[in-house]
């Protein structure tokens, strides 16, 4: 099995790789983003992010949300939170997921209470 930092690795690269924006330009976004000094963030930085050989270079989590926003691409925050076995949905799919959440609450305490009247018999 592959370490979470060569997937997250795997994840940056894939994510760079389908934006066609060059990787200087991404790295002066994700600067400008996250409000730092210019060049504090450069294409060889975001080179050894997408690197699974170097795993003494990875992502930090504020860089992997400025990276997200700049190339309108989730999937690499979604990968971290697939890790703990959740998702990352969009904001107007959230009433839809909180929904059923209920329901699913509504059906086990159902299922309590009735346990609880069959035992008070």
């Amino acid at each position: 099995a592959a370490s979470l930092e060569s997937l997250l690795a795997l994840a940056v690269s894939t994510s760079l790789k389908e934006h066609d924006i060059d990787r200087a330009e991404v790295a002066r976004r994700m600067t400008d983003y996250m409000g730092l000094e210019a060049g504090t963030i450069t294409a060889s930085t975001l080179n050894a992010y997408a690197s699974q050989a170097k795993s003494d270079h990875v992502i930090n989590a504020a860089r992997l949300v400025a990276l997200c926003a700049v190339l309108g691409d989730i999937r690499p925050l979604a990968l971290l939170a697939e890790q703990l076995g959740y998702a990352v949905v969009e904001p107007k799919y959230v009433h839809l997921v909180r929904s059923q959440m209920l329901r699913d609450k509504a059906k086990e305490l159902a299922a309590l209470a009735d346990a609880e009247m069959r035992a008070a018999r």
